[in-house]
C-alpha cells in the first residue's frame, strides 16, 4: 500500500493502537515531573540540597525541553515522527538512569534532568505531530482528548512512586522510570509510517538564538529567589552592583526579539523556519498557545508551594502526596475523555470562559487549606479537583484551536511549539511563583520580627541566614552554631510559621490573578466553534 493510500485510510477511522503508544509517551513525560514532586523531601535529605536547588532541578527539565522542542518539531517532519519518538524515548531512559545513580544534586540536575529534558524535546513534539498527521476533524479533537486523559492517567505514576519512595527509596523509582521509557520505545513501533519531508531545511541559526534567549530569560527569572530581584542575595556575580536576574532576563528577551525578526526572513528565503509567522501573527493560534501555557504555569504554585508545604509543614508522606495527585488525575482522565463528545457542536468560547472561572475559584479555595502548622486535605482536594477540571478542558481544546488555524505543514510543526509553550509556561510559572515567595517571605519575616525581643547577634544571624519554605527542623538546623537562645528560637519558629503561610497564600492569589489576565485574552480570541 502506498504512503498516500495509508494517509487516506488514516483520515477515515480512528486508529487506536498508535493512540495507545502516544498516550504512553505523554504519560511518561508528564509522570516524570510528578515523581520529582512526591520525592522532594527524600531527595533533599539524601543529596543535602535545599529548596532553591530543588526549584532549579524542577525547572531544568522544562527549560531544556523548551530550548529544543521547536527544533524537535522541525526534525520530526524531516526525518519522520517514528524515528524522532524513538530517539526521544531512549534519551529519556538514559536521563532517568543518571538521576537514579546521581551522587549529588548537581549530577541529578545537570546530568539526569538535562538528558531527560533533551529526550522530551524530541518525544513530546512527536506525540503532537503524529496526532496532527494521523487524525482529522472530530477524530483530532478526540485524539487530543485521549492525550489529555493520558496526562490524567500519569497521576497514577506518583501514587506508585510515593509507595516505592517510602518502601525502597527514590533511586529505585527513577530506575523504574528508565524501564518505563524503554517500554515506550518498544511501543512506538506500533505507529505507522508517516510521510516525511526531506526538503525541510533545519533552522540551526534560529534554534541557537532561541535556545540562548529562552535559557537566559527563564534561568534568570527562575533564580530570582536565590539571586534576588534587585538587591543581590547570593548571586554568582552582580551587574553594576545589582542582582543579575533582571539584566539576564532583558538580555534573553533581546535574543528572542532578534529571533522573531530573523525568522520572517528565513521563512521567506528557505520556505520553512523554526518559528513560522503563522505562530505569532494569528490571534487564534496565540490564544490556543495560551491555553497550553496557563495550566502549566499555574502548576508551579502546586509543585513548588502547595506540595512542599504539605510535606514540610504538615509532614505528609510521599504516599499521601501521590494519592492526592492520583485522585486529581482520575478527574482529568474522565473530563478529557468525555468532554469532547459531550460539548460537540456547542460554544467552545463559553466552555473556556467557564473553566477559567473554575480555575480562579480553585486557587481561592486552596488558600484556605493552609495553616501555620497544618494542612487541610479535604479543602485542598476540593480546590485541586476544580483546578484539574480547568486543566483538562484547556489541554483538550488547545491543540485543535491551534492546528485549526494553520496550514497542514504548520499544523504538524505546531507539534513542537505547543508543548514548547507548556514548558515555557512551567519554567516561567516556577520563576514567577518563586519571586512572589521570595519577596513576600522577606517582607513578612521582617514585619514579624520588627518588634520581637531579639539580641543583636540573633538579628544578625537572621539576616545572614537564607530562609526558604522549610520544616521547623530544617529551620532550627539553619541556626546551628549561631548565638540564638532557646527563647529566641521559639520566637523565630513562630515568625517563620506565619511567614511561610503568608507567602504561600500570596503565591496562590498571584496565580489566580495571572489566570484572570491571561484567560481573559485567550477567551477573547477563541472561535465559538471548531471546524
Amino acid at each position: 500500500m502506498s504512503t498516500k493510500a495509508v494517509e487516506n485510510k488514516h483520515t477515515e477511522k480512528f486508529l487506536m493502537l498508535p493512540m495507545i503508544a502516544l498516550v504512553l509517551a505523554q504519560m511518561g513525560t508528564s509522570g516524570d515531573t510528578y515523581v520529582l514532586n512526591v520525592a522532594t523531601r527524600p531527595i533533599l535529605e539524601e543529596l543535602g540540597a535545599n529548596m532553591n536547588q530543588m526549584q532549579i532541578a524542577t525547572m531544568v527539565y522544562a527549560l531544556m525541553a523548551s530550548c529544543f522542542m521547536m527544533f524537535g518539531g522541525m526534525l520530526g517532519i524531516k526525518i519522520g515522527w517514528n524515528k524522532n519518538i524513538k530517539i526521544g524515548a531512549l534519551l529519556c531512559c538514559c536521563g532517568e538512569l543518571v538521576a537514579a545513580i546521581a551522587p549529588s544534586i548537581a549530577v541529578f540536575t545537570w546530568g539526569g534532568r538535562v538528558l531527560t529534558g533533551l529526550g522530551g524535546s524530541l518525544l513530546i513534539p512527536s506525540v503532537f505531530g503524529t496526532i496532527v498527521a494521523l487524525y482529522q476533524g472530530q477524530n483530532r479533537v478526540q485524539a487530543f482528548g485521549y492525550l489529555s486523559a493520558g496526562v490524567g492517567l500519569a497521576y497514577g505514576i506518583p501514587l506508585l512512586a510515593g509507595v516505592a519512595v517510602e518502601k525502597v527509596g527514590w533511586r529505585y523509582v527513577y530506575a523504574g522510570m528508565a524501564v518505563y521509557f524503554l517500554i515506550t520505545f518498544l511501543f512506538s513501533m506500533k505507529i505507522p509510517e508517516i510521510k516525511k519531508e526531506d526538503s525541510v531545511k533545519l533552522d540551526y541559526v534560529g534554534t541557537a538564538l532561541y535556545a540562548v534567549g529562552i535559557f537566559i530569560t527563564a534561568f534568570s527569572v527562575s533564580n530570582i529567589s536565590t539571586w534576588g530581584l534587585w538587591e543581590p542575595l547570593r548571586p554568582p556575580f552582580t551587574v553594576f552592583g545589582i542582582s543579575p536576574a533582571i539584566p539576564g532576563a532583558v538580555v534573553g528577551i533581546i535574543f528572542l526579539i532578534v529571533l522573531v525578526k530573523l525568522e520572517v526572513r528565513i521563512e521567506k528565503k528557505a520556505g520553512s523556519a523554526l518559528l513560522p509567522k503563522s505562530f505569532f501573527e494569528n490571534k487564534q493560534v496565540m490564544a490556543g498557545l495560551l491555553l497550553n501555557v496557563i495550566p502549566y504555569a499555574l502548576n508551579g504554585a502546586i509543585s513548588i508551594v502547595v506540595i512542599p508545604y504539605m510535606q514540610l509543614v504538615a509532614g505528609y508522606s510521599a504516599i499521601t502526596t501521590g494519592l492526592l495527585l492520583f485522585i486529581g488525575g482520575i478527574v482529568m482522565f474522565i473530563c478529557s475523555a468525555y468532554i469532547p463528545k459531550a460539548v460537540q457542536g456547542k460554544s467552545i468560547r463559553k466552555l473556556i470562559l467557564y473553566s477559567s472561572i473554575i480555575g480562579i475559584v480553585s486557587f481561592i479555595i486552596i488558600r484556605f487549606a493552609l495553616g501555620t502548622e497544618s494542612f487541610n486535605i479535604p479543602i485542598y482536594m476540593f480546590g485541586y479537583i476544580l483546578f484539574c477540571i480547568m486543566t483538562a478542558i484547556y489541554c483538550t481544546f488547545s491543540g485543535p484551536i491551534v492546528s485549526g488555524a494553520m496550514s497542514a505543514r504548520d499544523a504538524q510543526q505546531s507539534g513542537g511549539i505547543q508543548p514548547t509553550s507548556r514548558n515555557i509556561g512551567s519554567t516561567i510559572g516556577i520563576g514567577f511563583i518563586g519571586m512572589i515567595m521570595l519577596v513576600s517571605m522577606n517582607g513578612t519575616l521582617a514585619k514579624e520580627l520588627e518588634h520581637a525581643e531579639l539580641s543583636e547577634p540573633t538579628r544578625a544571624a537572621v539576616e545572614s541566614t537564607q530562609i526558604s519554605l522549610m520544616s521547623n527542623e530544617a529551620f532550627e538546623s539553619a541556626f546551628e552554631g549561631k548565638e540564638v537562645s532557646e527563647e529566641e528560637m521559639e520566637i523565630l519558629l513562630k515568625a517563620n510559621s506565619e511567614t511561610r503561610k503568608t507567602s504561600a497564600v500570596y503565591s496562590l492569589y498571584a496565580s489566580a490573578a495571572l489566570l484572570l489576565l491571561l484567560g481573559a485574552y485567550a477567551v477573547k480570541h477563541i472561535p465559538d466553534k471548531l471546524d
